[in-house]
Formats: structure tokens, C-alpha cells, sequence
């Protein structure tokens, strides 16, 4: 019995010891095919507006490029400055996993399209490619969109007129799926994306962060002798988790509108003001025809309401209000007009 209970103990213990490996893996994050010194820093929120006292500072230069292998970015036309998950699977990931961070455009953060730049992505450890990534370009958008595929979906996330000057949260939820995935997120708590279907191909993925620049060739070639700007952004470290953390507090019609029910709202909106436009016209003629009405009624007082006087002192005080009545109102003519009665 003493054997069995330290034989339990010691499986207890080890599966403990894996659990935690596997998920320190998910959140230990370290430099990413590039090791400049001013590429990556922990400083304090220059913005005194961010979520955490302490956050990281991500600074890429024009030639910030690696030619180590696999990640020959020089030749690629590639520059960065990033971290990375310290994991890099040699099976197929699976199952569902959860990523929030806060990210941070400082006000003279220059798009430097065509030369695109991508802010968060999960990359494939088998071909080294990108399988999903968050990216600003030509429309100045950061965007989701997924990269194993030729037709890619596209998620706008921050409008460009929203992205410079204030913090915004991420959060996604993915799973895992060469067929059968799914992959949702959130930009300051309001839902951006939602996809189903395969999440990538042999899905060897971690996760990296910061500036990584493509297509600078091709930035080159449209702008000769132009240099490309260095580019600033701050995130607060990201956090992990493999089962749902209770970052999202669940809304009902959460779920982002496709391009056909926003067409139909758009007509069904058209409608109703067309509707509200007839109804309020209908119900202008019928006050204003109510207000003729009262109107017609205080000018023109029933004749048996008068007849009913039944003293000379009430028929003397009417004579007298109808004399200073028309002396006002021959008051307030023009010179050269004169008052006219009652044709009848």
C-alpha cells in the first residue's frame, strides 16, 4: 500500500508537472527572429491611459531584418520586431484556446502601405508562413484575415479613424481545425469576427506580436528612394488560456451582420422613414386642420351664446370689448390702410 500511494503521488505530481509545462508554454513569451536593441523594451505607460502600469514598447527600423534561417526575412522583403510563444509544436495543435492583449497607435503611427505591417499572428512552425494575421492595409484597417487560403476571409477589426491615440483590447478565441475549426474576435468587448470552417493546415501554430513589416521590396520599387518611416507600438502582455477564461460576458445579436443583412436592414430602414415621412405629414394636416378649427371657433363665437346676455349691463360690456377690439386692430394697420368690416 505505501508503494501504490507514492507511486500515485508521483503520477499526481508529474501530470501537474505537465499541465503547468504545457501551459506556461501558451504564455512564456521571448524575442522573435530579431534581437535588435531597441526593438523590444518594458517601460512604463507612456500614455497614463493603458491597463497595466508597465507595458511593452516595439520599435521597428528600416533593414530591422534577420537572414538566419528558417526565417530569412532580409530576402523576403520582411522586417521586425516581435515576440513570440516560446512553443513551437512538432504535432498539430488542437482543441480550443483563448488570447487577450491591448495594443496602442501612437498618434504619428504612419501606414507605410504597400509595405503592409501586422500586429499579432499565428504562424505555421511547419512552413513558417503566417496562418492567420492582424494586418494594416491600403485602407489604413487593422484587419483579421486568414493567410492558408486563396479566397481569404476578411474581418475589419479598428477603423482607421479609431486606431491612433487610445488603447483597444483583443480578444480571440480560436480552435484549432484542419476542418472543423472556428475562430471569433473581440475588439473592445464588441464582437468583430466570427468564422467557421478549417483554422489552418497542419496547424503548428504560436503565436507572435509587434511590427512585422512585408512586401518593403515592393514599397521600394513603387517609392525609389524613399525610406520607410520607423513605427512605435505599445501592448500590454498577453495572456492565454486553453478553456473559456470569462474575458467575453455573453450578449444576445453579438454576432457581426453579413453583407446581406446589413443590405436588408439598410432597405427595411429606407422604408420607415418613408412610412414615418407619410405618417407625420398625415398627422401635421390633421393638427393643423384641429387648430383652424379652434381657431374659426374663438374668431366667430356662436350667435345663441350672445343672444343668451340677459341684462343690458352684459350686452353694454360685449359692445365695448368689440369697440376696442377694431380700435386695435385699426392700430396695428399700416398708414394708408384702412379697416374693413365683415363683408357680411
Amino acid at each position: 500500500m505505501y508503494w501504490l500511494g507514492r507511486l500515485v503521488a508521483i503520477v499526481t505530481l508529474t501530470l501537474s508537472f505537465l499541465a503547468e509545462s504545457v501551459s506556461s508554454e501558451g504564455s512564456r513569451f521571448i524575442r522573435f527572429a530579431s534581437d535588435s536593441e531597441w526593438g523590444y523594451s518594458v517601460i512604463p505607460d507612456p500614455t497614463g491611459l493603458g491597463p497595466t502600469e508597465m507595458v511593452e514598447r516595439f520599435e521597428l527600423r528600416p533593414g530591422d531584418c534577420t537572414s538566419a534561417a528558417p526565417y530569412n526575412d532580409c530576402s523576403l522583403g520582411a522586417e521586425r520586431a516581435e515576440q513570440a510563444q516560446t512553443r513551437r509544436p512538432s504535432e498539430p495543435v488542437s482543441g480550443s484556446e483563448w488570447y487577450r492583449w491591448s495594443i496602442f497607435f501612437p498618434e504619428d503611427f504612419v501606414n507605410t502601405y504597400p509595405a503592409k505591417t501586422r500586429h499579432g499572428q499565428f504562424i505555421d512552425h511547419g512552413s513558417q508562413d503566417s496562418t492567420w494575421a492582424l494586418e494594416i492595409g491600403s485602407t489604413g484597417v487593422l484587419w483579421l484575415g486568414a493567410q492558408f487560403v486563396e479566397e481569404s476571409p476578411y474581418f475589419s477589426l479598428i477603423d482607421e479613424k479609431e486606431l491612433r491615440g487610445k488603447w483597444h483590447e483583443v480578444i480571440v478565441h480560436v480552435i484549432w481545425s484542419s476542418d472543423e475549426g472556428r475562430i471569433e474576435v473581440w475588439t473592445n468587448g464588441q464582437k468583430k469576427a466570427s468564422y467557421q470552417g478549417p483554422t489552418c493546415i497542419r496547424c503548428r501554430v504560436f503565436f507572435s506580436y509587434g511590427v512585422h513589416r512585408i512586401d518593403s521590396s515592393i514599397f521600394q520599387k513603387k517609392f525609389p528612394g524613399s525610406t520607410l518611416p520607423v513605427q512605435v507600438v505599445f501592448y500590454t502582455k498577453p495572456e492565454s488560456a486553453w478553456v473559456d477564461p470569462h474575458w467575453i460576458t455573453p450578449k444576445p445579436d453579438s454576432e457581426p451582420k453579413t453583407e446581406s443583412e446589413n443590405f436588408q436592414e439598410a432597405v427595411e430602414l429606407g422604408s420607415s422613414s418613408a412610412s414615418s415621412a407619410v405618417d407625420s405629414n398625415v398627422i401635421f394636416d390633421e393638427v393643423e386642420t384641429e387648430l383652424t378649427q379652434i381657431q374659426i371657433s374663438e374668431a366667430a363665437p356662436d350667435d345663441t351664446e350672445v343672444s343668451k346676455a340677459s341684462s343690458p349691463i352684459e350686452v353694454s360690456q360685449s359692445k365695448s370689448q368689440e369697440t376696442q377690439t377694431q380700435k386695435v386692430d385699426e392700430d396695428d394697420l399700416p398708414e394708408g390702410s384702412e379697416a374693413r368690416g365683415d363683408s357680411q
